[in-house]
Protein backbone atom coordinates (compact mmCIF):
# COMPACT_ATOMS: atom_id res chain seq x y z
CA UNK A 1 0.00 0.00 0.00
CA UNK A 2 2.48 1.98 1.02
CA UNK A 3 4.03 2.11 -2.91
CA UNK A 4 0.72 3.38 -4.22
CA UNK A 5 1.86 6.82 -1.92
CA UNK A 6 5.49 6.77 -4.21
CA UNK A 7 4.60 5.89 -7.60
CA UNK A 8 2.30 8.70 -8.63
CA UNK A 9 4.61 10.99 -7.14
CA UNK A 10 7.45 9.11 -9.34
CA UNK A 11 5.18 9.42 -12.30
CA UNK A 12 4.44 12.90 -12.24
CA UNK A 13 8.31 13.58 -11.53
CA UNK A 14 8.77 12.17 -15.24
CA UNK A 15 5.89 13.21 -16.87
CA UNK A 16 6.88 17.45 -15.67
CA UNK A 17 9.81 17.24 -18.00
CA UNK A 18 7.45 16.48 -21.08
CA UNK A 19 4.99 19.68 -20.25
CA UNK A 20 1.80 19.70 -21.98
CA UNK A 21 2.88 16.21 -23.79
CA UNK A 22 3.02 14.76 -20.08
CA UNK A 23 -0.22 15.95 -18.92
CA UNK A 24 -2.22 13.97 -21.88
CA UNK A 25 -0.89 10.88 -19.37
CA UNK A 26 -1.67 11.99 -15.56
CA UNK A 27 -5.40 11.01 -16.00
CA UNK A 28 -4.70 7.55 -17.57
CA UNK A 29 -2.23 6.73 -14.84
CA UNK A 30 -4.51 8.19 -11.88
CA UNK A 31 -7.09 5.53 -12.88
CA UNK A 32 -4.82 2.93 -13.15
CA UNK A 33 -3.28 3.67 -9.74
CA UNK A 34 -7.40 3.74 -8.87
CA UNK A 35 -7.93 0.66 -10.10
CA UNK A 36 -5.10 -0.86 -8.27
CA UNK A 37 -5.90 -0.04 -4.91
CA UNK A 38 -9.69 -0.72 -5.70
CA UNK A 39 -8.55 -4.59 -6.46
CA UNK A 40 -6.11 -4.87 -3.17
CA UNK A 41 -9.34 -3.39 -1.18
CA UNK A 42 -11.32 -6.06 -2.64
CA UNK A 43 -8.51 -8.31 -1.94
CA UNK A 44 -8.08 -7.52 1.41
CA UNK A 45 -11.67 -7.97 2.39
CA UNK A 46 -11.55 -10.98 0.90
CA UNK A 47 -8.76 -12.32 2.70
CA UNK A 48 -10.12 -11.03 6.14
CA UNK A 49 -13.37 -12.76 5.87
CA UNK A 50 -11.57 -16.54 4.65
CA UNK A 51 -9.00 -15.46 7.17
CA UNK A 52 -10.71 -13.48 10.68
CA UNK A 53 -7.51 -14.79 12.84
CA UNK A 54 -5.12 -13.16 10.93
CA UNK A 55 -3.70 -14.05 7.65
CA UNK A 56 -0.85 -12.82 5.52
CA UNK A 57 0.24 -13.77 2.22
CA UNK A 58 2.54 -16.21 3.45
CA UNK A 59 -0.36 -18.31 5.18
CA UNK A 60 -3.04 -17.64 2.30
CA UNK A 61 -0.44 -19.34 0.10
CA UNK A 62 0.96 -22.10 2.37
CA UNK A 63 -2.41 -23.19 3.24
CA UNK A 64 -4.22 -23.08 -0.58
CA UNK A 65 -1.22 -23.43 -2.90
CA UNK A 66 1.36 -25.88 -0.42
CA UNK A 67 4.41 -24.81 1.59
CA UNK A 68 6.67 -24.23 -1.80
CA UNK A 69 4.01 -21.13 -2.64
CA UNK A 70 3.72 -20.24 1.20
CA UNK A 71 7.70 -19.63 0.92
CA UNK A 72 7.73 -18.11 -2.67
CA UNK A 73 5.16 -15.36 -0.90
CA UNK A 74 7.58 -15.10 2.46
CA UNK A 75 10.22 -14.61 0.42
CA UNK A 76 8.16 -11.60 -1.61
CA UNK A 77 7.26 -9.85 1.19
CA UNK A 78 11.08 -9.99 2.57
CA UNK A 79 11.61 -8.07 -0.61
CA UNK A 80 9.32 -5.80 -0.38
CA UNK A 81 9.79 -4.85 2.99
CA UNK A 82 13.70 -4.54 2.64
CA UNK A 83 12.19 -2.05 -0.53
CA UNK A 84 9.37 -0.36 1.05
CA UNK A 85 12.36 0.69 3.90
CA UNK A 86 14.64 1.58 1.70
CA UNK A 87 12.13 3.78 -0.11
CA UNK A 88 10.98 5.24 2.90
CA UNK A 89 13.82 6.32 4.25
CA UNK A 90 14.99 7.80 0.99
CA UNK A 91 11.98 9.75 0.41
CA UNK A 92 12.13 10.88 4.53
CA UNK A 93 15.83 11.86 4.09
CA UNK A 94 15.49 13.64 0.74
CA UNK A 95 12.49 15.71 2.64
CA UNK A 96 15.18 16.65 5.28
CA UNK A 97 17.75 17.96 2.45
CA UNK A 98 15.68 19.76 0.76
CA UNK A 99 13.98 21.49 3.70
CA UNK A 100 17.93 21.96 4.89
CA UNK A 101 20.08 22.15 2.41
CA UNK A 102 23.20 22.05 4.74
CA UNK A 103 22.10 18.63 5.22
CA UNK A 104 23.44 17.13 1.76
CA UNK A 105 26.62 16.31 2.26
CA UNK A 106 25.16 14.00 5.10
CA UNK A 107 22.45 12.38 3.37
CA UNK A 108 24.02 8.79 3.24
CA UNK A 109 25.39 9.04 6.96
CA UNK A 110 21.44 9.98 7.86
CA UNK A 111 20.19 7.55 5.80
CA UNK A 112 21.76 4.99 7.52
CA UNK A 113 20.86 6.05 11.23
CA UNK A 114 17.61 6.37 10.36
CA UNK A 115 18.10 2.29 9.04
CA UNK A 116 19.92 1.35 12.54
CA UNK A 117 17.34 3.62 14.56
CA UNK A 118 14.68 1.51 12.70
CA UNK A 119 16.49 -1.73 13.53
CA UNK A 120 16.76 -1.21 17.12
CA UNK A 121 13.38 -0.15 17.36
CA UNK A 122 12.16 -3.39 15.37
CA UNK A 123 14.47 -5.70 17.35
CA UNK A 124 13.81 -4.22 21.10
CA UNK A 125 12.16 -7.24 23.47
Amino acid sequence: MSSAAYGPEAALTILLPLGLVGIRYVVPLTFAVIALLTIVYFSYRQTIAAYPNGGGSYTVARENLGSGAGLLAGAALMIDYLLNVAVGISAGIGALVSAVPSLLPHTLALCLVVLVLLTVVNLRE
